[in-house]
């Protein structure tokens, strides 16, 4: 099998329709909704903070809250979703795992009646007896106003197709191409080549998809979304951690040895997993900042997206579905 990843791909200009790329639209629908971009940042704790979720929330932009706090993980999670609910927030999503006190805390979410919009059960390995039991667990309990439930990560269709008939609304797409996973090289496991996974992993899925990783600049976000679209009739999100992560005002510690340089941590989720550094399949990287607040990032993602539609040919994130592309073998 021929293995792709998107510094490999270039994409093929089609006749544009449009006279003026601000023309072009970006939404996408996504769990029952309308948002401005198809772009998720990564809930990983260098990402993802209370605050950036509450913007997000408040402007348009889908996020899922992270669960790596640490031993404090429940008690901090519990604080946020009391918190965004007693200020109505428009969107309260969450990430959980797949052990008996993320249980215990969806008994407390049923049993108090708080809304959760979307929660991703977020493991390394989701295609496994532990993810379908909590997939099944959660239909067992929750018999009103379930959430949106996002399952991975996951490498294979098959993968897709058993976390859909276990319960999952969408899976999360990718193992080991982010910019602080280390995944391949302490296991031998990992999906390299994120353009071709797309295209067999996307091609008529049971379900939505979030391609998890592997975004490197701003044209990654349309190779991927153009991957994913081909023959998909569901919504298609791209999930994206170290471009944010170099942000001024994500939660990454900022660090600067002359004062005229800053840079940010970033750590994969798994180097850090219950508060320890254990640097199984994560790494700590130092990502010069980039001197751009998120509003400002989204911003910029959204004018390369619109000029990818106007190269696309099109006016809306459809047009990607009729790109075609060429590999650079060299």
């Amino acid at each position: 099998m021929s293995v792709y990843p998107y510094s490999k791909i270039s994409l093929v200009p089609n006749y544009g329709i449009l006279k003026s790329r601000q023309d072009a639209k970006t939404m996408v629908a996504f769990n029952r909704k309308f948002y401005r971009l198809p772009v998720c940042v990564s809930n990983m704790s260098s990402v993802m903070s209370n605050q950036l979720a509450k913007w997000m929330s408040e402007n348009e932009y889908f996020y899922l809250m992270h669960r790596f706090n640490g031993i404090k993980n429940k008690k901090d999670l519990k604080w946020f979703i009391e918190k965004a609910n007693n200020e109505n927030w428009c969107d309260i999503n969450i990430s959980l795992g797949v052990k008996l006190e993320d249980s215990a805390l969806i008994d407390w979410i049923i049993a108090n009646e708080y809304r959760v919009d979307a929660i991703c059960l977020d493991i390394a390995h989701g295609w496994s007896v532990n993810m379908k039991g909590m997939l099944s667990y959660i239909n067992s309990v929750w018999k009103k106003n379930k959430p949106f439930i996002i399952a991975g990560n996951v490498a294979t269709k098959q993968a897709i197709i058993d976390l859909n008939s276990w319960g999952a609304d969408c899976c999360k797409v990718f193992i080991g191409p982010g910019y602080a996973c280390e995944t391949y090289k302490q296991t031998g496991f990992a999906t390299l080549g994120t353009f071709s996974t797309a295209l067999a992993c996307c091609d008529e899925p049971p379900c939505s998809i979030i391609l998890d990783g592997g975004i490197r600049d701003n044209g990654d976000f349309t190779k991927s979304l153009v991957a994913g679209m081909q023959n998909n009739n569901h919504s298609v999100l791209t999930m994206a951690g170290s471009l944010f992560a170099a942000c001024v005002d994500s939660p990454a510690e900022t660090w600067s040895e002359t004062g005229d340089v800053a840079y940010k941590i970033y750590y994969g989720s798994a180097s850090r997993k219950n508060g320890n550094r254990k640097n199984i399949e994560g790494r700590e990287i130092m990502l010069e900042c980039n001197s751009m607040t998120y509003e400002q990032k989204l911003k910029e993602i959204e004018e390369s997206l619109q000029s990818a539609i106007s190269y696309a040919g099109g006016s809306n994130l459809e047009a990607f579905k009729n790109v075609k592309w060429v590999i650079n073998e060299s």
